[in-house]
């Protein structure tokens, strides 16, 4: 779980190398977003698709959708010195980066958050934002595993004795397809992941592409000292 940490009450400037993971992490969010969209559209009218190909295109989609949050979590933390003798800097499964990850640092994955705004009450007028845990159902580090594999087998044409199964539920493809971009999104659209040192967030914002640009902050967490039981993380506006 994660918690608050008291911090000095000037957070310290931005080093280039955390601007650097800031604008890489932006970058994959912006392409999950981007990869959202193209699923979406796969199920649209304006795109004539047999459904077979329709459902390998989306399963492809969201094959690399789970590689590329495996892949902004590693960017997220760039500080642990354990990556270098891990092989973490060399992984591109989404399911074994999950399970390393995991052992690395159990808080590794985002949270999804629901933000409040106190203006100046807190730290000496700085503006401060309450980050309280979202209950929204949304993807967990479990299913990353478990998709990562099951969309693995979707995407390889099978064997000649294949030939005689079965095929796919289109409905439940669909139904599942769905799911996993709600879910997802409920993950994503508002998030933080706590760095290793637990000094530090990255807190992105995935609004609808007309409506606004993929937002990333790196921002100092401190406690709330004025006796407020706010319940989540409070954490204050990096200066300029």
């Amino acid at each position: 779980m994660i918690t608050p940490r008291d911090f000095a009450k000037t957070p310290a400037p931005i080093t280039p190398t955390e601007q650097r993971a800031i604008n890489v992490y932006a970058n994959l969010m912006v392409e999950i977003r981007d990869r959202v969209s193209a699923i979406q559209a796969l199920f649209g009218e304006q795109i004539d698709l047999s459904n077979v190909v329709r459902f390998e295109c989306a399963f492809l989609q969201t094959r690399m959708i789970l590689e590329t949050l495996a892949l902004a979590c590693l960017v997220a933390h760039g500080d642990l010195k354990e990556m270098k003798s891990s092989g973490l800097r060399k992984a591109y499964q989404a399911d074994i980066i999950v399970k390393k990850m995991d052992l690395l640092h159990p808080d590794f994955f985002p949270v999804p958050h629901i933000v409040t705004v106190d203006d100046g009450v807190q730290l000496s007028g700085r503006k401060t934002y309450h980050f309280e845990e979202s209950s929204a159902a949304s993807l967990t580090k479990a299913d990353i595993i478990s998709m990562y594999g099951k969309l693995g087998n979707r995407l390889h044409r099978g064997s000649l004795k294949a030939l005689n199964r079965k095929s796919g539920d289109p409905e439940k493809d669909i139904n599942d397809t769905f799911d996993f971009l709600e879910r997802l999104m409920a993950l994503l659209g508002n998030h933080h992941i706590m760095t290793m040192a637990r000094k530090t967030v990255f807190v992105c914002s995935i609004p609808d592409p007309t409506v606004g640009d993929v937002r990333v902050l790196f921002a100092a967490v401190t406690s709330d000292r004025s006796g407020n039981n706010l319940g989540g993380l409070l954490i204050a506006e990096q200066s300029d």
